[in-house]
């Protein structure tokens, strides 16, 4: 089949898909409530902390002095735009006529072995879960370019984009650990349908959007763009296991001891990454502090089947999954299997905490909510920065199938407001 043919049924099997989703399932509750008043965090009141003794402020700010402390990965900040470093593998091949240069670009070719690097990418800012504008020349067929518009500081851009040897990347990571405030790493794994550039972009908006302030790391598997490679991309997901398996065992042989790994993955990227940590050799202490599924396009076999080994690499693995997700429809079609993510019914494995996020995920297909949700995120900023389990929201309600519990939103995520103060280095 060949990939208008392959676009077209997939169109078509999208939208037999939505008309399931939108007449026939529906979220396990409807929230009819208003959301909470938000908690505000600026950076300043640290020094407040410090020469005050009063309870109620200690109590108050005192819970967000590391988990909101300036981001290590910032590097330029303005009052319009962040600029992120974001340490990138990546088993793409490297196009020969940008091989040179700090604006370097990837294509779709598969490599055995991955390449590394450095980017620094300007977010702009704009609401939380927003994507972030792009320039028509920033796709898969145009290098990452400055901006020419009247407004720099209007749409993302690629200030620097560069390969670095292992002992340059391993040193980078390194130095924003040991900066930041609680020694986290995040490492996020894209899914279906996503370049090079894309990949990283998302990176760097979640780090913004989490927000998460420790070291920032993407991994690029060659996804080949379009609805149509669907199934060409299955086969290079699968081909990229063991290379990305070799970078995440080089990184987390290379990092300081004791640093919380959090690995964030979406969709197709499940299957590399449950793959790969299953390859791990066991260690006295799990090596991931946290493993993050969000909407996995994995049969749900196969997830029972590779959970042991993730189980047995992570203190805390979660499954994010929603009813409303057009996409896992789609793919449950062509697999004829219900896909993990897909929470119609949830699926429930021990050592795993699955969270049924139907009721707050309004989206069009549903299936971006980990990036694009202030509730999602709120959720896993709970997660991964505040180290707190689901029993502790008062926005989670416990449920049970099969005798094994899940969770589901029924309330509004808590919703969170900060402000940053970069000193006069990173602030120009």
């Amino acid at each position: 089949m060949n990939s208008a043919s392959a676009g077209l049924r997939f169109s078509i099997l999208l939208l037999i898909s939505l008309s399931a989703v939108l007449g026939c399932r529906k979220p396990p509750t409807i929230i009819v409530k208003k959301r909470r008043p938000s908690v505000y965090y600026d950076t300043r009141y640290e020094e407040t902390l410090k020469t005050t003794d009063r309870p109620l402020l200690h109590g108050a700010w005192g819970p967000f002095v590391e988990v909101l402390d300036e981001p290590v990965a910032v590097i330029r900040a303005r009052d319009k735009a962040t600029t992120w470093e974001v340490f990138f593998a990546t088993n793409r091949g490297l196009l020969a006529e940008t091989a040179t240069g700090t604006q370097q670009r990837f294509g779709n070719q598969l490599l055995a072995e991955p390449y590394f690097g450095r980017a620094e990418i300007m977010i702009p800012f704009r609401r939380r879960g927003e994507d972030p504008q792009r320039e028509q020349s920033q796709g898969t067929q145009q290098p990452p370019t400055t901006s020419a518009t009247s407004d720099p500081f209007q749409h993302v851009r690629f200030d620097e984009v560069r390969t670095l040897d292992w002992q340059q990347l391993a040193e980078g990571v390194n130095r924003q650990i040991n900066q930041s405030r609680q020694k986290d790493l995040l490492l996020f794994v894209h899914g279906f349908n996503v370049d090079f550039e894309s990949a990283l972009i998302r990176t760097a908006q979640v780090a913004l959007d989490l927000p998460f302030n420790g070291a920032v790391v993407s991994y690029c598997w060659p996804s080949q763009g379009g609805l149509g490679n669907y199934e060409t991309d299955e086969q290079i997901n699968l081909a990229s296991v063991q290379p990305f398996t070799t970078f995440l065992y080089q990184l987390l042989s290379k990092i300081p001891e004791g640093t919380r790994v959090n690995v964030v993955v979406h969709s197709m990227g499940s299957r590399l990454v449950m793959q790969a940590v299953g390859r791990l050799p066991q260690l006295a202490r799990k090596p991931l502090a946290n493993l993050v599924f969000c909407a996995p396009d994995v049969g749900c076999s196969d997830f029972v089947k590779w959970a042991p080994g993730v189980v047995a690499q992570a203190e805390q693995v979660t499954l994010y999954a929603s009813t409303g997700d057009a996409a896992l429809v789609i793919s449950k079609s062509l697999h004829r299997e219900q896909r993990a993510g897909d929470s119609h019914p949830p699926l429930v494995v021990p050592g795993i905490t699955t969270i049924d996020v139907s009721a707050v995920d309004f989206n069009f297909l549903g299936h971006s909510y980990y990036g694009s949700n202030v509730d999602v995120l709120a959720d896993l900023f709970r997660l991964v920065k505040e180290r707190r389990g689901p029993e502790t929201c008062a926005y989670l309600t416990r449920h049970e199938r099969y005798g094994q519990a899940y969770w589901y939103f029924s309330d509004y995520g808590d919703v969170l407001n900060w402000a940053w103060n970069f000193d006069e280095t990173i602030a120009r």
